[in-house]
């Protein structure tokens, strides 16, 4: 006897939320692919050369120059095996792909086909067992082979992977995920991991268990995401970490114009499964409607994906396709919050003067406010231009404050608290108090990492040199670190150091201006005036090309001791508004600049102490 179609899709979701499998993407498309094609008597798709287009991304694939699906048919094979040694052990249901086939085979649990796999109690023994806990009052689900799963404070969601052979949909993928953390974080009583910790498992073999002791959570969401024209299949499992339990998995198979009722719904059922109570108020929201022009969310999605991305010049295509949708919904109030958050990275990634683009943030953040004040990142967005640019400290303060209240869980807006008001305003005790909130709730998360370290920079440079040292062996990938720890050295008078990590590397051509400008400042502080001359030519040309922030050059003359030409820079960037002018009072470094009292003057516009 053959198992039914809903007993082989449930089966198939267990495996893929399995441990064997939560992390081994290739084996999870893979089986997925070949189990839905089969389902939906499809076999003659079920060949090596469809599978390496389809599955593996090959447009040009060729079987015979390329061995990847046999060799990924081999280790899905070996995962099986080890799936129904452990985790599915009891299953009813048996999926396998015998050798030198590639057609799954689906199989009732008595029915076994691995030689390794334990024996499976008779029907008649399952049917009686049912019968008992039914007599007893237990509810029971042999789906999930758990008992009910106890009240969970804590989640995170994890990126959903891609099924669709399109690299290129990732962006949907990844956006869906991002909207469902979003809205599970307007449940009351659910914490919700931060998007940024969460992603950094895509891609990684790590159980589900590690992942809730890294990100303190205490269930995971993940799943897939099929996208085909019009349509939409999304797969997910939710997780319990303290012991990999799978407590619930649910296939939705929707038109894309239904994704925005989709989250909603999931939301809804997550809820359910975790029995917490969904409040009037939250219900509201989580019905709450954005748009409702679908290709306008998409290209919402889209600019997300590239905000995200963090490449050079992907800030500008973010408020692009964030424009784009505002285009077909001028009413979009997340879509001007993309605006303002992209044209913000953009200021601060110092890619375009901020004069020329201080305007357009301030502008997009008010417009996303009047359309919907509750906006916690509009309202952190707003609060940053209002200290970074404008200098309103106490307008600033209120603003951070509110978006605070609006979102307590927002990490964003407790670092920007921090960094942008409590450390120019010399309140360092509260900053690192921030700093500290912030990191615990977005654990992994280098930006929150970095926070702390950067608030002792201007206190203690030798504490802040070891904590970035520190981080930076705990993160090697984390360039950030480096960078820290390069600055916090140049602080604790260790420039020959710095010097020499620095030409270690080799080419330093990947270097912003900034870099290069503490760069220069090092070289000057050495007597190493040519070389430090040859920072102050690579600057200049690099003016003819790019936005060069004067902050690069104050540090270099600041360094070769030409303290007139430092001042008239520094004096250029406060006129500029540059995000980094609050330093220029608060950073031991600058105090000889600080000694003239036309600077000084100057300097007092910022509304600094100093």
């Amino acid at each position: 006897m053959q198992p039914t179609e809903a007993a082989v899709r449930a089966e198939l979701q267990a495996i893929l939320a399995s441990p064997v499998f939560a992390n081994a993407n290739r084996s999870r498309r893979f089986l997925d692919f070949t189990v839905q094609q089969a389902l939906a008597a499809a076999q003659d798709s079920i060949k090596e050369s469809v599978i390496g287009v389809e599955v593996f991304d090959r447009p040009d694939f060729d079987p015979r120059a390329d061995p990847i699906v046999r060799v990924e048919a081999g280790k899905l094979r070996t995962r099986l095996t080890e799936y129904y040694g452990s985790a599915g052990k009891n299953s009813s249901v048996i999926i396998d792909m015998p050798k030198g086939a590639y057609v799954p085979r689906f199989s009732l649990g008595e029915e076994i086909p691995f030689a390794a796999a334990p024996a499976k109690p008779r029907k008649w023994l399952i049917s009686a067992a049912i019968g008992i806990l039914v007599l007893a009052g237990i509810s029971w689900s042999f789906r999930t082979r758990s008992s009910p799963a106890p009240e969970i404070p804590a989640i995170a969601v994890l990126p959903f992977l891609n099924l669709t052979a399109d690299i290129a949909n990732e962006y949907f993928s990844d956006g869906l995920a991002d909207q469902l953390t979003d809205s599970l974080a307007q449940i009351d009583g659910l914490h919700v991991a931060s998007r940024t910790s969460a992603f950094t498992f895509r891609g990684k073999t790590v159980d589900s268990i590690e992942i809730g002791r890294k990100l303190h959570v205490s269930a995971i969401l993940e799943g897939s995401v099929q996208k085909s024209g019009e349509r939409v299949r999304i797969t997910l499992q939710l997780i319990q970490t303290r012991d990999g339990y799978h407590l619930w998995s649910q296939t939705f198979d929707r038109e894309l114009k239904d994704v925005f009722s989709l989250q909603d719904e999931i939301s809804r059922a997550v809820a359910r499964v975790l029995k917490i109570t969904l409040a009037d108020d939250v219900s509201r929201k989580l019905s709450r409607r954005y748009t409702g022009d679908a290709e306008a969310f998409d290209l919402y999605l889209r600019g997300r994906h590239a905000l995200f991305a963090l490449q050079p010049g992907s800030a500008g295509q973010a408020i692009l396709l964030f424009q784009h949708a505002i285009d077909r919904d001028p009413q979009f109030a997340l879509a001007y919050t993309g605006i303002a958050a992209a044209a913000t990275q953009a200021i601060f990634a110092e890619e375009i003067p901020p004069a020329k683009i201080r305007q357009q943030v301030r502008s997009a953040a008010e417009k996303a406010l009047q359309l919907d004040d509750s906006l916690a990142e509009a309202h952190a967005i707003l609060a940053s231009v209002d200290a970074q640019f404008d200098w309103n400290w106490t307008k600033a303060e209120q603003g951070f404050q509110r978006a605070i209240q609006l979102d307590p869980r927002s990490a964003q807006a407790h670092i920007g608290y921090a960094q942008n008001v409590l450390l120019p305003l010399r309140r360092f005790d509260q900053a690192l108090a921030e700093c500290r909130i912030a990191q615990d709730l977005d654990p992994l998360d280098a930006q929150m990492a970095y926070c702390t370290p950067w608030v002792h920079l201007f206190q203690n440079p030798q504490l802040a040199l070891t904590e970035f040292q520190k981080l930076q062996a705990d993160w090697p990938d984390k360039f950030v670190f480096a960078g820290g720890a390069i600055i916090a050295a140049i602080h604790a008078g260790h420039e020959a150091e710095v010097i020499s990590t620095l030409e270690f590397q080799g080419d330093l051509s990947h270097l912003p201006p900034v870099q290069f400008g503490f760069l220069g400042y090092t070289y000057g502080r050495l007597g190493r005036t040519s070389d430090a001359l040859k920072i102050e030519a690579r600057l200049k040309h690099a003016a003819n090309t790019q936005y060069v922030s004067p902050s690069a050059l104050c540090l270099l003359y600041l360094g070769m001791g030409r303290l007139a030409e430092s001042r008239s820079a520094a004096a250029r960037a406060i006129q500029e508004h540059a995000g980094s002018v609050y330093t220029l009072p608060l950073d031991p470094l600058f105090a000889p600049l600080r000694t003239d009292p036309e600077f000084a003057a100057l300097l007092k516009t910022v509304g600094l102490p100093f």
